[in-house]
């Protein structure tokens, strides 16, 4: 994912997300720590994302300093959780979203938003405070910036 919203020269960070699916057939700690062995090579650059939030305790507690959760749902339940995992990302569906106007929860986390097809929007949904775009129109988003 690039961080393609702010000035200055794009930072790529690369987000592993692990499956829920993929949990009932690998114990947890033993899938996080083989994803870590393989993530090795892009060092600080890659993010453990998960739905799951033992995942992303599991990432945490094996050392890797930045992780990712994935909200299910914009509900008191979902901010609570949040506030007790307290990740560095927090990925949501656009349309999970509250209306504009809706303060996003404040916390230290940085929120990244998916899928995100136009760079208008991209640019409102920043205004709004999500920093982090994931999108399958790379080619229109990057002629999109260069465009301003």
């Amino acid at each position: 994912m690039v961080d393609a919203l702010r000035d200055g020269p794009p930072q790529v960070l690369v987000f592993v997300e692990i499956k829920r699916e993929t949990l009932p057939r690998h114990a947890i700690p033993q899938a996080v720590q083989r994803v870590l062995e393989l993530c090795r090579p892009l060092g600080e650059r890659a993010v453990i994302i998960s739905f799951d939030d033992t995942v992303v305790q599991q990432t945490r507690s094996l050392g890797k300093s930045e992780v990712g959760w994935v909200l299910s749902d914009w509900s008191p339940a979902g901010q609570d959780r949040l506030e007790t995992l307290q990740p560095d990302y927090v990925f949501v569906d656009i349309d999970l979203l509250p209306p504009p106007g809706t303060p996003l929860w404040r916390g230290p986390w940085q929120w990244a938003v998916y899928e995100v097809n136009d760079w208008r929007q991209a640019q409102d949904l920043a205004e709004r405070g999500l920093g982090w775009i994931e999108t399958r129109a790379v080619e229109a988003m990057v002629k999109g910036r260069q465009a301003g």
